[in-house]
């Protein structure tokens, strides 16, 4: 068994050395104060004190003993002194591994001053493995980043731990990782944990935790606490350091996307760009910078948005040019500016083809509705319909087509209607426009067939709606839905007269977890 006192090796502990020495001093200077003094009752003290001498030297070296001991207890407690066990090298195990979970998610990227959480991470992982590698046991060092967790091996998997090799291996391994732009989430690095640490009881197993702990990296706080507790009953040493001193206020720009319309090449589309607070109170009148293919345009504003809240504004955008185009959204420099941009791809062709099948072999509703689709001149829509019957369905590809309008259909082959729903399927859109053709058994047994085709709805069939002579009132009230969003305006919409409808099926209604409307 030996001790190495490690706290003991500056030039700046000599006085704890002088302290612990002080008490002998002392003793040996009140000796040499002593001088002879003759007078009448010296003999009979000469005579008590011969007597007495033995238990008198003994209780002074007592008191003496008890204050070195003190000061030597102050001087260890300083010191911290480390027991290495020889014979434990030799029959047992004495190896500390070392488990430090790094988060680098992006709001560890959070700035202050001229540095950010990240930083101090770094530098406290460094400071803890240069002391490690100060120690004279065995010991072992794993560094394990959030992002890594079942995409890559970690960064440093069980290094044995010395000075010449491992400590220039961690700045090296510290110094080339940065924070991740990917949501990293807490709780998979802490399972990953208790897969790598074994059944290994003769080691010594210390992990620590470096995060802001901010709520949305940790999505299931509960479940993280079951996870530290698994750990800490297996006698993991637990260790949570907090790198970041307080929230600061941080927006965010969490979607930037096209929204629901037409996309092509002259023809102004909307955009949504969405911001979040992940503050803990409200900002007002944020400014959104925007970019169209590398030029600035005009800012949108958002007027308020409440903390832990998302608001969404729109703006529109048009290319004069078919082509792959950017759009870039930017908020002004915040604690985390990582996440104070977004970049929209797009990819703009000239005009977006619309299949029309019409049940008449004339085609006469498939004309009108072409013409609303391109009515041509300068007019433009960036729609470009194609007119066909519905054998087309079987016999073309379908995937090109934006969306596909079936006109007044009064049968479908099977081999159509499976082609229809391999298209809905993967993505597309079917508008079924209702006529004096179509059977309300066929759409009900073919189409609908129980809610398991594309159709959303069993028909009753044509009804006429009745007039009211007495109270005039809209045949027609506009929903949210986005089909009304554009070119039915409210006072359009009152002078629709509405004489038959198709009804849904009597009794019926539409499922609970479903976003059909009638």
């Amino acid at each position: 068994m030996n001790f190495q006192f490690p706290g003991l090796l500056g030039p700046g502990y000599l006085v704890l050395y002088a302290a612990v020495a002080l008490p002998i001093l002392i003793h040996l200077i009140n000796m040499l104060r002593h001088r002879r003094v003759e007078w009448a009752a010296m003999e009979f003290l000469l005579a008590s004190h011969k007597k007495h001498r033995t238990w008198v030297r003994l209780k002074q070296l007592l008191l003496l003993l008890m204050r070195i001991c003190a000061l030597t207890a102050v001087a260890l407690m300083v010191a911290q002194p480390l027991m290495n066990n020889q014979l434990a090298r030799i029959f047992g195990s004495t190896r500390t591994h070392h488990i430090v979970l790094l988060d680098d998610s992006l709001s560890m990227s959070d700035q202050w001053a001229d540095t950010s959480a990240f930083v101090e991470a770094k530098r406290a992982i460094e400071r803890l493995g240069k002391a490690a590698a100060d120690r004279p046991e065995s010991q072992e060092f794993t560094l394990i980043r959030f992002s890594q967790v079942g995409r890559s091996q970690p960064d440093l998997l069980q290094e044995v731990v010395n000075r010449e090799q491992f400590v220039p291996k961690l700045a090296a391994t510290l110094e080339r990782i940065n924070c991740s732009v990917l949501a990293a989430d807490g709780l998979p690095a802490l399972r990953e944990i208790g897969q790598l640490l074994g059944d290994d009881a003769g080691e010594r197993r210390i992990v620590y935790i470096f995060s802001d702990y901010r709520l949305r990296d940790w999505n299931d706080a509960s479940e993280a606490q079951r996870v530290l507790g698994e750990l800490a009953e297996r006698g993991v040493e637990l260790h949570l350091i907090n790198c970041v001193d307080r929230a600061r206020p941080n927006l965010a720009i969490t979607d930037l996307e096209p929204a629901e319309g037409v996309q092509a090449a002259q023809v102004p589309f909307q955009m949504r760009v969405t911001v979040q607070n992940f503050g803990d109170s409200p900002v007002r009148d944020i400014p959104i910078q925007l970019e169209e293919d590398g030029h600035s345009r005009s800012a949108v504003t958002i007027a308020s948005i409440p903390p832990g809240r998302k608001v969404t504004q729109t703006f529109p955008v048009s290319f004069a040019a078919a082509g792959d185009h950017q759009v870039v959204a930017r908020l002004d420099a915040d604690a985390v500016s990582a996440d104070n941009t977004r970049y929209g791809m797009l990819s703009v062709p000239a005009e977006v083809p619309v299949l029309l099948i019409d049940g008449d072999p004339s085609a006469v509703d498939a004309k009108y509705v072409a013409i609303a689709c391109a009515p041509g001149g300068s007019v433009k829509t960036g729609l470009l319909p194609q007119i066909e019957t519905p054998r087309y369905l079987s016999l073309k590809p379908l995937d090109a087509f934006r969306a596909i309008n079936l006109l007044n259909i009064d049968h479908l082959d099977a081999s159509a209607i499976e082609a229809l729903e391999r298209y809905v399927d993967s993505g597309g859109g079917v508008a079924v426009f209702l006529g004096e053709r179509v059977q309300p058994r066929f759409v009900n047994e073919q189409l609908y067939r129980e809610g398991k085709g594309f159709f959303p709805l069993p028909l009753r069939g044509a009804v006429d709606l009745p007039v009211d002579r007495l109270e005039r009132a809209p045949d027609i009230n506009p929903s949210e839905h986005f089909i009304f969003a554009r070119g039915l305006s409210d006072p359009f919409v009152g002078m629709l007269s509405v004489q038959r409808y198709f009804a849904a099926a009597d009794q019926w209604n539409p499922p609970a977890d479903s976003t059909i409307e009638v």
